[in-house]
Order: C-alpha cells, then structure tokens, then sequence
C-alpha cells in the first residue's frame, strides 16, 4: 500500500564551539560597480547565488559593453516569481532561460546558472538540483566592458560566486549544504571549500556579515582582486554559513523501505541461465535477505541442482523452519549441513549466509555463526541453470513462498566482520554502499527491489562487475515493507513503531477530555492482522459504562466501529463493513461525531468511507460527563477487564470540537504518516491529544508517548508492555525523487 522510507539523517553532535551559525547578509539597494568585467569572451562559466526573495523587487547581475547594453550576460533573482538568465551574442540574438520551478518567498534559495560551449549546454540549478536546460549557441559576448549589481524592493542576497568553468551537477550540489540532522540549509563558505572547489573561481565575495570577518565581506576570495563599490547594505535577512570543513553535515546514505521480490510459492522465481563467473569449484559464499510466508516446505533461495545429490552442485534454502545448505561434486557426492542454532520463523525478516572455506561448510542467520561441519569435496557445475527463489530436483519445482531480497554469490569465503558489514544492523546496504574490499570479490548481486521511482528492470540488474542477467519467470510481484514516517521539514526517516501484542497498552490518565456536548475527531494509523474486536483508543469506565465516552476500535468482521457513550448509558455503535482491514497493510483512519448533526463519518485513506444521517444518541444529545475514564491506546476498560488491540499503531489522537476531515490530506499525507512535529501549526492546534507513537532519528520511547495535544494537564503515556519495532529499510547513497 505504501512503504515506510526514510532518510539516515546525521546524527553526530556539531562541535562544541563552532565557527558556523547564522549571519547577516546584504541587500542590493542601489548599482554596484565591479572593478572588472567577470565573463567577457569565456565559452564556459558558472555563476551562482543565495537569494531570500520576499516578493518586492528583484535583483540583477549584468555585464555588457558601455555603448551598447544590448550585448551582455543578464541573470535577473526571482522576477516575476523566477530566475533567468539572458546571453546576448555580437550580433544581438538574445537566448533567455528560465527556472522551471519558481522561487518561493521568505526562505533562502540557492540558485546556479552554469554554461559551456563545448557541452553545447546552459543550465539552472535551485538548492543543488537541475532545474531547467537548453541549447547554448554561443558564448559570452568578448567586448562588454562594464560589470554591476543593481534592483530595489527587499530581496537579501548572499555568496556570489562565478567561475571560468561548467561545474558538474556534483559540484553545483556541493555548494548546497543540507544538514538532515538540524534541518537547516547554509553557504559553503569559502574557508570550508575544498582545493577543488575552489578550482576556477574568478570572484567570491560572502555579501554576508562577519564573513570572513568584519570590514572584507565583499572582499575577492578568488585572488583576482576584484572591488565592488559603492558596497551593499548588510542589513539583509540572517543565513546559516559553514565556514569550518569539520562543520560540514556528514553524507549519511538515505534510507528507504523497498518493494522486495514477492514469491508466491508456486512458480514464481529467477532464473539466471549458466554464466561461467558462477562456475566456482572452490571456496564460497552465498547470502540473501528473506522473509517468508511459508517456512515448513521447502523454499529454495539460490540453487544450481542437476537432480540427483551426486550431480549437485549448490542448494541453499529452507525447510521445516531451519536453513539448509547442501553442496557438493559428482566426484564426491554432497553435504548437507542443517543448522540447529536459529528457527526460521514467517514474517520476519533474516540475513542468511552460507559459506565454504577449505573443508569447513558454514552457515549465518543475521551474521550470527550457526552450525558448521566437514565437507572435503568440491562444487560442480552440471548443466543446469542457477535460480534464484526456486530450484527443480526429479522433475519437481521447488520454490520460496515470500519475500527475497539482495541475493549475493562470492567467489571466496567471507569472514564474520565481513558478514556482519553485510548485515548492516539489520537494513539492507545498496551494493554501492559496501566497502569495496567485500564487492571486489562479488560474481552475482541484483537488487530484487524497488525503490525511489525504480522499476522491475532496475531491480534485476546486476551489480556485481560480471553482468549476468537474471530473468523473472512467472511474474513476481513487489511488494512494501512497512510505514514511511515524515518528521520536521518534510525529511523522512525509518521509523520505530509501536506494536502490541494482544496483552499490553499504552495509558494516558484520566484527565478529563472536556468534551460535553462538543462534536469531536479521532486520527490514527492501523496496522493489523488479527481477528476479532481490536480496540484502537478508548476513554472509557473502569468499573462502568454509563460515563463513558468513546472506544475507537476495527472488527476482522464489521471493520472500523465507534462505540460513544454519552450520559445514562445510552450508547451509539456505529459499524462500517465494507473492508475488515485487517491485511497487515498500514491504514489510515479518520472520525468524526458531529452532535450538531447527530451524525458520524468515517474516513479511510483520504477517502469518506460511511456516513451515518439517520440515528441519533438521545434526543436531545446527552452531555459527556467524566468520572474515572482512563484514556488508552491499545486496550479499553471493560467492567474491570481489559480488551486490547494486537498489530501496529502510530499517530494516534483526539480532536475536541474539531473536525480532521478538514485536515484530512495533511494527515494522510499521500499515504505517508507525518509526525506532530511536521504538521501546520493550525492543524496540530486542533488535536486535545496526539501521540507519534514512532522512534526515528535516534529518539527514544520517551519521546514516542510524548503528548502533544493541546489538553491542559494530560500526562505523557505510560507503556505497559507495548514495543517498538522497525520493518526493513535499504540504505542507498542517493536523494530522494
């Protein structure tokens, strides 16, 4: 349905006493003069900027010849809501481009204007990424002699840089510093550039306050000694400058939850033919990522079986729980090894492993050793195919029911810390990610996933430099790992979520939700696989019912019920039964209970899914009273004892004499649960009570029942028993479409 990616932000603390922060920048208040010209006669450039555009005015770069203004090089911050740029040739043909995206106001922006004759190319980048192209006919015009800044309105700016060359997209993105950790986008300062980075400049001046120091903000960095005059105003809207290298935000890979090869079982598999790099005789490791749904019958992860144990030569798989590997020549006959040490249990994800050294037959689950023993022959290569997820012994096929990912062969043995590198505390590295002193020794590697916009085709190439093809037979599927959780500025990460297990909840007290006569919203985000009455959120009487106030619950059978219990006991059960939900996607759900209307709706995925117009809860609409209700997360009261919920749940809240469904896109979200701390201040205004329910980024349980509603005097939950836990992510050294 949909998959919980995220972003490994950078989690190592700044240093103590720190260079960077936040400074000054200018604003362009009237001409500013160049001493000298910056691109006349260059058939390559690159000039880039920080501008913080707050809709008044605009501000321009141009360099053109004293007598005729019309040969020039023109770049125009933010008019009419874009930036551009504008080449004039020596005959008066003028080429204008234009970003694409428009520039938003009161944030900063950083914007890059590249060009190159040779590459027949001139481009604009924002905030590091390409942004719009064209064709570049000719170069910049060699007889301008003048070269000034001017505009008017309010625009700050801040760090021109110009260059005598085309940086590459790598480069221009380099200059775009983005700290996941702190959220927080700031200039390459000079100081902190690398010798490379620096490579080409012909002007760099900060146009920010106290950068380099106080008096030479407009100083030239590049050595060329260019002056400005007059000098602007530094009284421009703050930036954040990294003016130390050791400041600079490590490149942590992201972090996503991939679509992961789906098997059925049945005929679904891969196969990959007979490619010679497979054909190895000696020392060996084979692994891969699985997570089945059947792990009694046999599964097999990647094979190579001629049909009789004398003509094996590799079969690795699972059966009756434990995993196997067998092995073997048709000089020698086969080993089998099955290990004792690990169950393989369903809906779980394992790293297995097996590996050959010498004579010693190995298997890993998690990079955890399990058993080992003897095997003095070799490996043979009879002609049969290799497959992934399947293998056909005697005319039979045999293959894995559930989820494989990244299946790797070695030609050598690795070594326990090189498994363990493998195992990557338990998410999936891209192969890009792996140190190269593992992948020089890698003969096979495809993905199996999909992942940031990728297709099937992507997720079979092979990684490894041998390039062998692999081919989906019987169309396998790909299907989602789990939840995406979005934190502040919209950075996602692989979130901690909680799980219950039938016999555990989380309280929040009995402060009283004040609800009275007042209409009132519930919001949550449901993951489940169980039968029966799953109680989701619930303030309701200990030891009775008849000052009760709501159980938010869903039903394998009647789907999403609200059970409210205004005074007197009079209770209205509202039951929706289109969908049972509980198919261990991620759901989200919003309610309301409208006592103006006496009506109730309900709201699933973005979608109203029941209306209830015709009964009423008294009439007049009883007012809710309060005596010892406690409000749960998981379990409700019920005359003493308890009924809970067993599956997932995160972002669960109320929202007193509000109504969600207004908010409800917010709140979905596409299909990507935001935490509180990323909603629009008014909508998180609107919830009583909120809870992520969700660890990321390092956070602790603590801040998982953190309450963030608005209710005065409502405590943060307490966790009887409740986990948190995370499904499978893949690190990738690369952004996020």
């Amino acid at each position: 349905m949909f998959t919980i990616a995220g972003i490994l932000a950078d989690e190592e603390p700044k240093t103590a006493v720190s260079a960077s922060g936040l400074y000054d920048s200018s604003v362009i208040d009237s001409n500013k003069n160049f001493s000298e010209t910056l691109f006349a006669g260059l058939e390559e450039f690159t000039v880039m900027y920080w501008v913080y555009h707050t809709g008044s005015g605009y501000s321009i770069f141009q360099e053109y010849n004293n007598t005729d203004s019309s040969k020039n090089i023109k770049i125009r911050t933010a008019l009419n809501s874009v930036d551009q740029i504008e080449l004039t040739s020596t005959a008066g043909t003028t080429l204008t481009v234009l970003s694409n995206s428009l520039s938003p106001t009161n944030t900063w922006t950083h914007v890059c204007f590249t060009g190159s004759l040779a590459n027949n190319r001139l481009r604009v980048y924002k905030n590091g990424v390409l942004d719009n192209s064209a064709v570049m006919p000719y170069g910049v015009t060699s007889d301008t002699n003048r070269a000034r800044l001017f505009g008017g309105g309010t625009d700050s700016l801040a760090q021109w840089s110009f260059y005598n060359r085309e940086l590459s997209e790598e480069e221009v993105s380099e200059h775009y510093v983005y700290d996941s950790d702190t959220m927080t986008s700031g200039v390459l300062g000079y100081d902190a550039m690398t010798t490379s980075q620096r490579s080409g400049l012909i002007y760099l001046s900060s146009f920010i306050d106290d950068i380099p120091f106080d008096g030479s903000e407009f100083k030239d960095r590049s050595g060329n000694n260019i002056t400005l005059s007059s000098q602007p105003s530094l009284t421009g809207q703050q930036i954040y400058v990294y003016t130390d290298a050791s400041d600079l935000p490590s490149d942590e890979p992201n972090a996503f939850a991939p679509n992961v090869a789906t098997l059925d079982g049945s005929t679904q598999r891969f196969e990959l033919g007979q490619p010679s790099q497979l054909d190895i005789t000696g020392d060996i490791t084979v692994s891969a990522w699985i997570n089945l749904d059947d792990a009694t019958s046999i599964g097999n992860i990647i094979s190579r079986f001629a049909g009789t144990d004398q003509t094996q030569a590799l079969s690795f798989y699972v059966v009756s729980n434990s995993l196997v590997i067998g092995i073997g020549d048709a000089v020698s006959g086969a080993t089998f090894l099955t290990d004792t040490t690990f169950t393989i249990n369903t809906d779980t994800w394992y790293f297995v492993t097996a590996t050959l050294s010498g004579t010693t037959l190995q298997l890993y689950v998690n990079a955890q050793s399990g058993d080992s023993t003897t095997h003095a022959g070799g490996i043979g290569t009879p002609n049969v195919d290799w497959v992934v997820g399947g293998t056909e012994k005697s005319g039979e096929l045999y293959t894995l029911d559930g989820n494989i990912a990244l299946p790797m062969v070695f030609n050598k043995a690795l070594n326990s810390s090189e498994i363990t590198a493998l195992y990557n505390d338990g998410a999936i590295p891209c192969y890009a990610d792996i140190d190269t002193s593992i992948t020089d020794d890698c003969v096979y590697a495809p993905n199996l996933m999909t992942f940031n916009g990728r297709t099937e085709a992507s997720a079979l190439v092979d990684n490894s430099s041998s390039g062998i093809t692999t081919t989906a037979v019987g169309s396998p599927t790909y299907e989602p790992t789990g939840a995406l959780i979005v934190s502040d500025g919209d950075v996602q990460y692989n979130g901690s979520y909680s799980v219950f297990d039938g016999s555990d909840y989380l309280d929040g007290g009995s402060t009283d939700l004040a609800i009275g006569t007042q209409s009132y919203s519930w919001n949550a985000w449901v993951k489940y696989t169980s039968t029966g009455y799953q109680v989701i959120t619930s303030k309701w009487g200990q030891a009775d019912t008849t000052n009760s106030v709501v159980s938010i619950a869903v039903s394998s059978t009647n789907g999403l019920l609200v059970d409210h219990r205004p005074d007197q006991n009079i209770n209205y059960l509202l039951q929706q039964t289109d969908n049972a939900y509980n198919d261990g996607e991620w759901h989200h759900f919003i309610g309301y209970v409208d006592t103006t209307a006496q009506e109730i709706y309900m709201m699933v995925d973005g979608v109203t899914v029941t209306t209830n117009t015709s009964a009423t809860l008294g009439n007049p609409w009883q007012t809710i009273s309060q005596n010892d209700e406690q409000y749960r997360i998981g379990a409700r009261d019920n005359l003493s004892s308890l009924v809970y919920f067993t599956g997932e749940l995160a972002s669960v809240g109320i929202a007193v004499g509000a109504d969600l469904r207004t908010v409800s896109s917010e709140l979905y979200n596409d299909g990507v649960p935001p935490s509180f701390a990323s909603l629009s201040s008014s909508t998180q205004a609107l919830f009583t009570r909120h809870s992520d329910l969700v660890q990321f980024n390092g956070s602790s349980e603590a801040d998982a029942l953190t309450e963030n509603g608005t209710l005065s005097g409502a405590s943060d939950l307490t966790n009887n028993g409740a986990t948190f836990e995370s499904e499978l992510a893949v690190e990738c050294d690369e952004d996020l479409v």
